[in-house]
This record gives structure tokens, C-alpha cells and sequence, in this order.
């Protein structure tokens, strides 16, 4: 494990407040959205299987990935269905293009055109980073938007584009619900929050159609929040 100092936005006490945080890296992000995956062993049956795949794998110290691969993935996307996939280096252009598109640029947060350079440096940073996930969404194949949550004091700030070939198709609140249910197996986020600029009126309304509700300004930026329902234990 390994221990990362970072200064993120703590949502914790006022929406503009920025402490220092250390935390330990837990989680492991590959290259490839394997979370629909569930394996149990119930019967003796279940437990020969997994005797057979471990030899196949590797023997006992094999790595998750090795008997993954000796299993076979089970669950893939089913046709027209949104299925969220990590970011891969050769995403770097495709969101460099949807960052700096006009209406991007005009609703961020900064409102200005990002050049190559430096976005190759954040990427990076952002993929190798224990807090934050960018994911791209693909339909059929074709991808049409992406989702970033940046986790920090136990909230992500979530962040979403969509290909501009695919506007208009509702597919800002679908996003949205992939990052709810992924908030809702991640032990390092909670609450979601979501800046969003006041002429946005679009993305206003994906955000609320999905529960968030406004909590206040930050930055000259609208605060939207979401907090997932009790499941009661």
C-alpha cells in the first residue's frame, strides 16, 4: 500500500474549503470494467472448479487476473445497453476534443481551450491518481461521453461530456446513474457533488432528473448534491 498526500476539495464542512488528506491507496484500477464479475463457491462442485481453474491459472499464489482469465469474463455489455469502461491511453485525444469543444469550454470551470501538453499531464496524473476514475461510455461499441469522480474526504466531485454526435439522446442522465451505482460500491465515496455553471441549464436538469439537488455556490460555479439512500442492515 502505498500513502499519497493530496489537497482535495474536502465537501465535508462548506462546499469551497480545501484541506490537506492522507489516505491509503486500497483499491486496484485496471485497464478493463470488471465489476459485474461475481464468483461464489456454494457446493463441492463450485469448490472443484476453482481447484481446476487455480492449476490452469497458475497454482495457488496465481493473481486474480490470471484465473480471470482462465475463467473468462461472464458478463459482457448486452446489445444498447451503456456500459462504463476505464479510460485508456488511447482515449487522450478523444478527451482533449471533448474537453475543448465550444460548449465544454464555455461551461467549465475554466473557461478556456486546453492545449495538448498539458492535458497529456493531467491525464496521466488522473490515471495513475488512487482518487480519481475516468471512465468512457460506450453503446455498441461507440463511445459517447465520459465520467470522471474525483474522490475526496469521503465525496467525489463527478464531472460528464458527451460526444456532441450524441447529444440529445438523454444520455447525460444515464451516465449519471452508472456513477451512482458505481459511488454505491466504492467505500472511499459517499456523497456526490457536482459544480455546474448557472447558464447551463441542460446540465442542471440531467443532474436533478437523477436525484442531485442544489447546495449552495462555490467558485462562481452552481453546487449540486446527491447522498445515496440508507440500505438498512
Amino acid at each position: 500500500k502505498t500513502a499519497y498526500e493530496i489537497r482535495p476539495r474536502d465537501w465535508s464542512s462548506d462546499v469551497c474549503s480545501s484541506d490537506l488528506e492522507r489516505f491509503r491507496l486500497a483499491n486496484h484500477q485496471g485497464a478493463r470494467q470488471l465489476g459485474r464479475e461475481r464468483w461464489t463457491v456454494d457446493t463441492a462442485d463450485d469448490l472443484e472448479a476453482v481447484r481446476a481453474l487455480l492449476q490452469v491459472a497458475g497454482g495457488p499464489t496465481a493473481s486474480w487476473e490470471s484465473i480471470l482469465a482462465a475463467a473468462g469474463v461472464l458478463h459482457a455489455p448486452a446489445p444498447g445497453e451503456l456500459w462504463l469502461r476505464p479510460a485508456e491511453a488511447g482515449d487522450e485525444q478523444r478527451l482533449l476534443d471533448w474537453r475543448n469543444e465550444a460548449d465544454a469550454v464555455r461551461f467549465a470551470g475554466t473557461p478556456e481551450p486546453v492545449d495538448a501538453d498539458a492535458h497529456h499531464r493531467w491525464f496521466a496524473s488522473r490515471r495513475t491518481s488512487g482518487r480519481s476514475r475516468i471512465y468512457i461510455a460506450e453503446r455498441d461499441g461507440a463511445a459517447t461521453g465520459m465520467l470522471r469522480l474525483d474522490a475526496a474526504g469521503g465525496a467525489a466531485t463527478v464531472s460528464i461530456a458527451i460526444d456532441p454526435a450524441f447529444r440529445g439522446q438523454g444520455l447525460a442522465p444515464e451516465i449519471l446513474t452508472l456513477a451512482q451505482a458505481e459511488t454505491r460500491a466504492d467505500c472511499q465515496i459517499g456523497t456526490l457533488w457536482a459544480l455546474i455553471h448557472p447558464d447551463n441549464v441542460r446540465s442542471e436538469r440531467a443532474f436533478t432528473r437523477v436525484g442531485f439537488e442544489p447546495a449552495g455556490t462555490c467558485d462562481g460555479l452552481g453546487a449540486w448534491r446527491w447522498d445515496p439512500a440508507p440500505t438498512g442492515r
